[in-house]
């Protein structure tokens, strides 16, 4: 639907199934995703990048500098909720 109506520039992807992402990645590889943590696990940059995700959102309480930063370095962008 995004798509037909031309709108993929103006959407984002993101979920807590992490799955999901691969299988908007895989029809849509131009698609913005954001890899949704609640816990975040200690290879969250691994699993996000698996998954080709664009973004890792953070929990608010989990949005460190040393996250972010580490995120930043593996060229994900990030966004706090």
């Amino acid at each position: 639907l995004v798509q037909k109506h031309n709108m993929m520039h103006r959407c984002q992807f993101a979920s807590f199934n992490h799955e999901r992402i691969a299988k908007v990645k895989s029809l849509a590889p131009d698609a913005i995703t954001g890899a949704l943590w609640a816990d975040l696990p200690d290879d969250f940059l691994e699993r996000s990048l698996r998954v080709q995700a664009d973004e890792v959102h953070f929990r608010y309480d989990t949005c460190t500098h040393n996250n972010v930063k580490a995120a930043h370095n593996a060229g994900l962008n990030t966004m706090a909720w």
